[in-house]
């Protein structure tokens, strides 16, 4: 444990964490296999988090005078939870995304236009530990995405 509580100093102690920590005892070979073997969502050292729905979600982030964007947009492949999820009250969608090729941020430009959605995007960069350094700093949101949330941020 106090090779975990060392990794992170924020007091917020999540997988990336013990991930490090069984690198660092050397109790196992890389970052990506302690999720593999260990700490992967349903794996034998995996502890379900504390979930709430989408829409208690939505209705959270807008108390707290926050936005709420689907994230990951490229992932979803059911069409009925985009659905849902506007007709909770989701503020936007992540449109920029290393995982999205061109033709993908178009269409999700046009669900967020034909839903009047709000868009944003960004790196998904963890700090190096999944391989994505090349991400830093290359995947960015034009001024004007930011412009349009800031009406409808509560601040």
């Amino acid at each position: 444990i106090e090779s975990v509580l060392a990794q992170n100093t924020t007091g917020s102690i999540g997988r990336p964490h013990i991930a490090n920590a069984l690198v660092e005892e050397g109790l196992i070979r890389n970052y990506q296999a302690a999720f593999d073997q260990y700490i992967r969502n349903g794996g034998p050292a995996y502890e379900s988090k504390y979930t709430v729905t989408p829409a208690e979600a939505i209705s959270l982030i807008n108390k707290a005078g926050g936005l709420s964007f689907i994230a990951h947009p490229n992932y979803i492949k059911d069409e009925k939870i985009f659905s849902d999820l506007i007709n909770q009250g989701i503020d936007g969608i992540e449109v920029v995304h290393p995982s999205h090729s061109r033709e993908t941020v178009e269409y999700l430009k046009k669900i967020a236009s034909e839903y009047f959605l709000l868009t944003s995007g960004g790196s998904d960069y963890h700090g190096g530990l999944k391989n994505d350094e090349k991400s830093f700093g290359t995947f960015t949101i034009p001024y004007k995405m930011v412009k349009a949330m800031k009406p409808h941020l509560f601040m």
